[in-house]
């Protein structure tokens, strides 16, 4: 059983453990990276393609929690005809637009952005924002990036819950969502989402003494200093894979002490 953990710059972390075999994840690791431009596929594979929202969206809450979000804004556009809609590459080059207009004003965003499909053609752009953002200077700067006074809006919402880490796990939640939804089109090889430049702690792996799962739910338990009733009860932070082959827990303060690195 192996127990890997991911920390965040913003503080606290995640952790999963699986039973692993380890001949098979050294010939993973020896196995050479692909490199280069990739190849659309003549055929759709549905496995693929799930596996790579799966990682999409796995990196979206990473990114988020990493940079600690505690907000989220909404960029909408006002289209009345699909004439007017604008498509992914329309809203890429709006939004590097906005973060350079931004930076000009003073306002450096630290942020997660990731687009939102509507049935009828036509997109919301939603943001996930780390600290304070002034919403009248950020509308003004959005009608400069698509067309003018009124022609667009800025919504931002400061999400309440009583502790930090919960606030932004609920953000990460809701704005991962959208990245799997992005998968069922016809798209290949095109960014899903914007992210402001950040970087990842290395990921530690330790491998545990236990020999089944509940043995190492009691370890993983001591060794990180939680609470593993509360951890256990809690409805956001714990999660036992249906396979019974591990689970997936997520730090936040009301589980123990503060993380013991």
């Amino acid at each position: 059983l192996v127990l890997k953990i991911q920390s965040f710059n913003s503080g606290g972390y995640e952790a999963s453990c699986r039973r692993i075999n380890l001949p098979d994840l050294a010939r993973m690791m020896d196995a050479p990276r692909h490199r280069g431009k990739r190849e659309k596929p003549d055929e759709v594979d549905t496995e693929v393609t799930k596996k790579n929202a799966k990682r999409a969206k796995r990196k979206v809450r990473l990114a988020c929690k990493n940079i600690g979000v505690d907000r989220l804004m909404t960029l909408t556009r006002r289209e009345l005809e699909p004439s007017e809609f604008w498509n992914r590459q329309d809203w890429a080059k709006a939004w590097d637009k906005f973060v350079r207009l931004c930076k000009r004003a003073g306002v450096d965003l630290v942020y997660v952005a990731v687009l939102e499909d509507h049935k009828k053609g036509n997109h919301h752009l939603h943001v996930a924002l780390t600290g304070h953002a002034p919403v009248n200077l950020l509308r003004q700067i959005w009608w400069a990036c698509c067309g003018g006074r009124g022609m667009g809006n800025v919504d931002i919402k400061r999400r309440r819950t009583h502790d930090r880490m919960h606030r932004t796990a609920k953000i990460a939640s809701y704005i991962s969502k959208y990245i799997a939804k992005q998968f069922e089109d016809s798209e290949f090889n095109k960014k899903r989402y914007w992210a402001s430049r950040q970087s990842l702690p290395d990921v530690r792996r330790v491998i545990l003494r236990a020999e089944n799962i509940s043995e190492s739910l009691q370890e993983v338990a001591a060794l990180l200093g939680l609470d593993l009733f509360a951890l256990v009860k809690s409805k956001y932070c714990f999660f036992a894979f249906p396979s019974g082959d591990g689970f997936w827990l997520s730090y936040h303060e009301d589980l123990a002490i503060p993380p013991p690195f």
